[in-house]
C-alpha cells in the first residue's frame, strides 16, 4: 500500500496582505505603462517549466528570480530590478536560463538605455504555480513566492488523497483522478466535511459519498496543533506509493498555494501540477480523520 497525496487552503496573515498589496501595485504600474505603451511583445500565456536546480534563484542561494526584494537579498547573478530579482537584457535568449517562458520586457518605466529586464508573462495566479507556493500574477508578470514559514493559521483547509496513476473510470458522478478522499475544514463557519469516490461494483462506475458535522472549541483546538506540526520542506526525495498527499493553501487574501508531501517531491507525478513541498502531512490526515470517524 502507498501513501497519499493531500490538498489544503489557507489564509495568510493580515500583514502578510497588506504588504503583497502594495507589492502588487507597485508591479501594476508598471505593467500598465508596458501595456499601455504596446511594448509587451508577449501573449499573456501560463508560465512554465521552472528554473534548473542549480541554477540562478537556487534553493538556498537568496531570494530566487522573481521574488520581491528591496535593493538586495537577490541569488548571486541575480540584481532587484523594479523591485524583483531578476537580470537586465536586450534579448529573450538572455532570460530563458532563468525559466523556459521568460522574456526580455522593454517600456518607458524600465530605464532609459533601451534595455530591459526579464520577466514571465501571466493572465492569472494559476499560471504562475510553477514559481513555487505564493506565486501571483501581478495585472501583467508572475511574482514569485518566497515563503519561510507557513500561515499560522487558516480560513479553509482541503486535504486530498489523489492517485499517482490515472485511473480510467466512466464518466460517473466523481472522478478518483481528482481525489480518492477528500477532508475540508472551514474554521470560520466550523464546520468539517468528509468525501469519498469510490468503486461501485455493482454498476462498475464511481459513487461520492460525503458527510458534513460541526467542529467544538476542543475540535478545533485539536486542529491548529495537527495544522502547525506541518513545515516547509527542500528535501527531495521519492518514496512513491499508490497515492500522493497534497496540500492547497488558500488565503483570505492572496493566490491560492499548492503543496504536495515531501515524500513524492522528486517522483514524476507532474499531472499535480505541484512544487512546493511540506512534511508531516501523513500526520494532519490522520488527525482529521479522526474527527471524521462518527460521519
Amino acid at each position: 500500500m502507498k501513501s497519499p497525496v493531500i490538498h489544503a487552503n489557507v489564509a495568510l496573515p493580515a500583514a502578510r496582505r497588506t504588504d503583497r498589496g502594495r507589492r502588487r501595485r507597485r508591479w501594476s504600474a508598471r505593467a500598465g505603462a508596458l501595456l499601455g505603451a504596446g511594448l509587451l511583445g508577449v501573449g499573456f500565456a501560463a508560465c512554465g517549466g521552472m528554473a534548473a536546480d542549480g541554477g540562478l534563484g537556487g534553493v538556498g542561494s537568496g531570494l530566487p528570480f522573481l521574488a520581491q526584494c528591496d535593493e538586495q537579498g537577490c541569488s548571486a547573478g541575480l540584481q532587484c530590478l523594479e523591485g524583483v530579482c531578476s537580470l537586465s537584457c536586450t534579448a529573450d535568449w538572455q532570460c530563458t536560463n532563468l525559466m523556459v517562458n521568460a522574456e526580455c520586457v522593454t517600456g518607458p518605466t524600465i530605464g532609459d538605455d533601451g534595455r530591459g529586464i526579464c520577466a514571465v508573462p501571466c493572465s492569472s495566479d494559476d499560471g504562475c504555480r510553477y514559481l513555487g507556493a505564493g506565486s501571483y500574477c501581478d495585472f501583467a508578470f508572475c511574482v514569485a513566492g518566497n515563503l519561510e514559514a507557513l500561515p499560522e493559521t487558516f480560513e479553509e483547509l482541503e486535504l486530498r488523497r489523489v492517485p499517482e496513476e490515472l485511473i480510467q473510470s466512466p464518466d460517473t458522478v466523481c472522478n478518483p483522478n481528482e481525489f480518492t478522499t477528500s477532508i475540508k475544514v472551514n474554521l470560520r463557519t466550523r464546520q468539517i466535511a468528509w468525501s469519498e469516490c469510490s468503486f461501485d461494483a455493482r454498476d462498475g462506475g464511481f459513487e461520492l459519498q460525503s458527510a458534513s458535522t460541526h467542529l467544538s472549541d476542543a475540535q478545533v483546538s485539536l486542529v491548529l496543533r495537527a495544522y502547525r506540526e506541518l513545515g516547509l520542506s527542500r528535501e527531495r526525495r521519492c518514496e512513491g506509493d499508490a497515492e500522493a498527499l497534497t496540500l492547497d493553501l488558500e488565503p483570505e487574501d492572496g493566490p491560492e498555494m499548492l503543496f504536495a508531501d515531501d515524500e513524492h517531491s522528486s517522483c514524476p507525478v507532474a499531472r499535480l501540477r505541484r512544487s512546493s513541498y511540506v512534511s508531516g502531512l501523513n500526520d494532519l490526515y490522520s488527525a482529521l480523520e479522526l474527527l471524521t470517524r462518527n460521519l
